[in-house]
């Protein structure tokens, strides 16, 4: 995705919060699990069995992105939540038809309480 990531967003918005902690992505305890393109519950558990989380946010772009035309398309993102004791799973936030990437994060930003309270639900 030439190097759009909004999980940084994601990461430091929730840690925001008193009662959340959001622990850095452990890449070398994953290294040799598919987790990139991960989207749903049914493809997390080689993920829950490496690391020790409550919750798994999973996060993805709308539609792929080619790098020629990035004036002309529209962005978009999805987040979802899965529970990874009971792997309940829930959409949370998402945009779509958005003009650039940096709308992304800002939308992000101005819904983080919404995840969190998505995350509080799944508990």
């Amino acid at each position: 995705m030439h190097n759009y990531d909004f999980n940084p967003v994601i990461e430091n918005e929730l840690n925001k919060f008193e009662n959340i902690l959001v622990k850095p992505f452990p890449l070398k305890t994953l290294m040799g699990v598919a987790y990139q393109g991960v989207f749903d519950k049914k493809y997390c558990q080689p993920i829950i069995d490496k690391v020790n989380v409550a919750f798994l946010i999973l996060t993805r772009f709308d539609k792929g992105y080619g790098g020629l035309n990035q004036t002309e398309m529209k962005w978009g993102y999805e987040l979802r939540i899965v529970n990874a004791e009971t792997l309940e799973q829930v959409n949370s936030i998402n945009a779509h038809n958005l003009n650039d990437y940096l709308e992304i994060e800002k939308h992000i930003k101005d819904n983080i309480g919404i995840l969190k309270a998505d995350i509080e639900k799944l508990k």
